[in-house]
C-alpha cells in the first residue's frame, strides 16, 4: 500500500502504478525501463503545468474584464464562456 500511495503522490495513475509493479516482477526489466516511465511522467506533468498556467492566465483576463456590479446576464465572463472560440 505504501508504494501505491507514494506513487500516487508524485503523479502516477493506478494504471501506471500497475505497470511499475509489473516491471518489478518482469525478469528482463531493468532500471532503464523504470527510468523511462518516470521521465514520461515528468514530461506529462510539465505539459499539465503549461496547460494550467494558460488556464490561469485566461481566467485572470476574464476576471479583470468583469469589474462592475452588473446583472449576471451581462457578465463578460459568462458571455466569453458562451462564445465560440476564435
Amino acid at each position: 500500500m505504501r508504494f501505491i500511495k507514494q506513487a500516487q503522490e508524485i503523479g502516477f495513475s493506478l494504471k501506471e502504478i500497475k505497470e511499475l509493479l509489473d516491471l518489478r516482477v518482469t525478469p528482463r526489466a531493468t532500471t532503464v525501463d523504470v527510468r523511462k516511465r518516470a521521465k514520461e511522467k515528468i514530461a506529462d506533468i510539465g505539459e499539465k503545468i503549461q496547460r494550467l498556467r494558460a488556464m490561469k492566465k485566461s481566467l485572470e483576463i476574464l476576471v479583470n474584464s468583469c469589474c462592475e456590479d452588473v446583472s449576471a446576464s451581462e457578465c463578460p465572463i459568462l458571455d466569453n464562456l458562451n462564445s465560440e472560440k476564435k
